[in-house]
């Protein structure tokens, strides 16, 4: 269901009203409180990547005083998980920074629909070997000022990031045949059209698996390499992580970039320890 505008400005006003009725309400010192109108924006943001779900009401007929307190109740829950924000269920601006930001995203389709692979990576085998292939002649995403092997490496170093953390053996394939993980860059289709990038997640196992960027997003160093660390996790199996500061969290981290502690103990219980 399509949650309208109207609806979401009704909400965002109601919100707002409680925060500045209700002085039991405490707000982090110096996080600059948000108006209705970047309220709204922040609650539209939620929606559209299903993270905040407001039943059956989509019209501003169908506002009752508890979606407030839903509200407030999703973003107290994700303002914990970031583990950078104080959960307070306020849209301050800092929460409105990190609620704008892209999250990742993963595919949930079968794997047994996907190609198969001549390279077999399954948690049983003796040697745990994950090859990679940059599809379309190689082609990597775009960051401002930086050549394209400099591009490559920092994707060599997020995904040999893994091997540190479990049994691994990840390296680059010319050979598309022989690969279990394919890379690409393209424009993500409609229903992914919110996210950075997008991963099956696997195991491999006898089947190739996709890591693809968007080629509409602009890239910076730290975003690319961060990225591609956390999808590369899901192709090694490995879910979006609860706990806070986690690779595997569900939105980027300003100072993240390789695998964290629950990160690797998901990769380890999969995988094995190296």
């Amino acid at each position: 269901m399509i949650v309208s505008a109207e609806l979401i400005n009704v909400l965002a006003r109601k919100v707002f009203q409680k925060y500045t009725s209700d002085e039991s309400i405490v707000r982090e010192v110096g996080d600059l409180l948000l108006g209705p109108d970047k309220l709204a924006e922040g609650l539209t943001n939620l929606i559209n990547n299903k993270l905040l779900k407001l039943g059956e009401a989509t019209e501003p007929g169908d506002f009752r005083p508890e979606l407030v307190d839903i509200v407030m109740k999703t973003l107290k829950q994700l303002q914990a998980n970031t583990g950078n924000l104080k959960p307070d269920g306020v849209f301050g601006q800092k929460t409105l920074h990190w609620l704008l930001k892209r999250p990742f995203g993963h595919h949930d389709r079968p794997l047994e629909s996907l190609p198969k692979s001549k390279t077999t990576s399954s948690p049983g085998d003796s040697i745990h070997a994950v090859r990679y292939f940059i599809d379309n002649n190689g082609e990597l995403p775009q960051i401002p000022g930086l050549p394209d092997m400099k591009v490559l490496k920092h994707l060599r170093e997020a995904l040999e990031s893994w091997v540190d953390a479990c049994n691994l053996d990840v390296k680059q394939t010319g050979s598309r045949a022989d690969a279990n993980v394919i890379i690409n860059v393209k424009l993500l289709p409609g229903e992914h059209h919110s996210v950075v990038a997008i991963a099956d997640v696997g195991p491999p196992r006898d089947r190739q698996l996709e890591l693809s960027f968007d080629r509409a997003e602009t890239w910076t160093p730290h975003k690319f390499q961060a990225t591609a660390a956390h999808e590369f996790g899901h192709n090694l199996g490995i879910h979006h992580i609860s706990e806070p500061r986690q690779l595997m969290n569900e939105t980027l981290h300003d100072d993240i970039a390789a695998p964290q502690k629950a990160d690797i103990a998901a990769a380890v219980q999969i995988w094995g320890k190296r």
